[in-house]
């Protein structure tokens, strides 16, 4: 009778940040709101981090209800996909967006309702077009040299922000079409800036004299200032080098999302926005950078940066959980990345990188000195890292640089034997010494990431992995790291 009267358990909500993600043995949990922190997987070719962690981590999502966006490297993730739907129960929530697929999202139009005429539209514009031009010189391998990017990188992106200052002023909107038109229309020397016939026929001047009667408030008039001495005195006075450099990475940007796969998924209406993920649905976009180059990364970072715009402006206190899920994060990485995983607990969106080696990011970010603090901070930022078996000897070292070293005791000793001598009839005992060291020591050396995790496959089809929690004791090991075997599907 006492069972009757004893206080109910109150259930808890399937989204709740203390749901278990993933358990390790009998106490050892990654909850939802772990999973906030953001996960870091690393392993090598076949190491298990696809079928192990990543499987794990993606089915207990998917069988949580949550929404989000897959990008993809290589071919048949999308496959793997539509496996993992079909098993969670998740089939009509997947779109799989391709070549074949008629989905359409004018990623421009999108950026420019989410922030109507405010003060950061034009800014997110800019920095939306930014990160599509990095990505777009990582793909193709075309960038400054060292000593002038940080000027030439300044340049083009003032050139953008007036270009789209201009046109939305003037026409209350903005699309690849009006950019290139005001992009060829631009004054190409103080002379012909200055000539009364060239300025009664100039586009520029027809925009300015429009979006000077639209907009009669200070601070557009302000802008629309900086605008015009700009065009007719800042830029038509650069040497014909300097200005071909700014134009001709947004040339080539804009170029690309004029026509062909870009152009028919980005270009036109809207049919899927990003905001759909908030109701579930799972977007695959199967374009992967190994088979489509720049093509894939442009289209794979903007449907990334309007999931990261649109998720940090939604009201998360009651809204369902979300993620992105990016195997071979190294090929699809950008600054945004940056400022959005330090936010994305409070977004409620949880960030699964998947990478092969340290060696990696170093390459993609730079490979100097800034390149590795660009790593470090973006890895740093990952609160679960989870790592695989690696033959990199950067990624085992930098590994067991994040467990750190302990204070251990070493033991020594030595046997000294006396000589050995024929004819002697009592001979003296072996000498015994021992000594009791200090030192600081680490406890998972480096190779044990080469050599003492298991890859998986047949017949156990488990993999190994070291699991580290920043600021955190797994109960199973007293440490802030455990060595983990996770069931491998698919």
């Amino acid at each position: 009778m006492i069972s009757l009267f004893r206080k109910r358990r109150a259930r808890r909500h399937p989204w709740d940040r203390e749901t278990p993600l993933l358990t390790f043995g009998k106490h050892d949990v990654i909850t939802l709101g772990d999973a906030y922190e953001n996960i870091a997987v690393l392993g090598g070719v076949g190491s298990g981090k696809t079928s192990g962690s990543s499987f794990q981590i993606s089915t207990a999502m998917l069988s949580m209800g949550l929404g989000g966006i897959v990008l993809t490297a290589k071919q048949g993730e999308a496959s793997r996909w539509r496996r993992l739907c079909e098993m969670t129960g998740r089939t009509a929530d997947l779109v799989v967006v391709d070549e074949k697929s008629d989905v359409q999202f004018n990623f421009l139009d999108y950026v420019f309702a989410l922030h109507g005429r405010s003060v950061g539209v034009v800014e997110n514009l800019v920095a939306t077009l930014d990160a599509l031009l990095k990505v777009a010189e990582r793909a193709t391998g075309m960038k400054p040299s060292h000593g002038t990017e940080q000027f030439f990188e300044g340049g083009i992106r003032k050139h953008a922000r007036v270009v789209i200052s201009l046109i939305v002023y003037a026409t209350g909107g903005i699309s690849v079409g009006h950019m290139l038109e005001v992009m060829r229309a631009v004054p190409r020397s103080l002379e012909q800036a200055q000539n009364p016939e060239w300025r009664r026929d100039s586009l520029i001047c027809h925009l300015l004299a429009i979006a000077r009667n639209r907009c009669d408030d200070a601070l557009a008039q302000h802008d629309l200032n900086q605008v015009e001495s700009y065009f007719f005195t800042d830029f038509a006075a650069l040497a014909e080098k300097t200005r071909s450099v700014f134009e001709a990475g947004l040339y080539g940007i804009l170029d690309l999302l004029s026509r062909g796969t870009l152009y028919w998924m980005f270009g036109r209406e809207t049919n899927i926005t990003p905001a759909d993920c908030f109701d579930g649905k799972i977007l695959v976009i199967d374009l992967p950078v190994t088979t489509h180059g720049a093509i894939g990364l442009i289209a794979q970072t903007l449907f990334k940066l309007a999931f990261q715009r649109t998720a940090t402006q939604r009201p998360a206190a009651q809204a369902r959980p979300l993620f992105i899920v990016a195997d071979e994060f190294q090929e699809l990485i950008t600054v945004e990345d940056f400022r959005f995983a330090s936010i994305s607990r409070e977004c409620k969106v949880v960030n699964l990188w998947l990478t092969q080696s340290i060696a990696s990011l170093y390459t993609v970010l730079g490979g100097d000195e800034s390149g590795k603090a660009a790593c470090d901070a973006i890895l740093g930022l990952a609160g679960y890292k989870i790592m695989h078996a690696n033959n990199c000897p950067i990624s085992n070292t930098w590994a067991a640089d994040l467990i750190g070293r302990r204070r251990m005791r070493l033991r020594s000793s030595s046997v000294n034997h006396p000589p050995y001598r024929t004819f002697e009839l009592f001979r003296e005992e072996p000498g015994f010494t021992s000594s009791l060291n200090e030192a600081f020591e680490y406890p998972v050396m480096p190779h044990v990431f080469s050599t003492g995790l298991r890859k998986g496959g047949p017949p156990h089809m488990e993999t190994d992995a070291i699991l580290f929690g920043g600021g955190r004791l797994w109960r199973g090991s007293g440490e802030s790291y455990l060595k983990i075997t996770l069931k491998q599907g698919f």
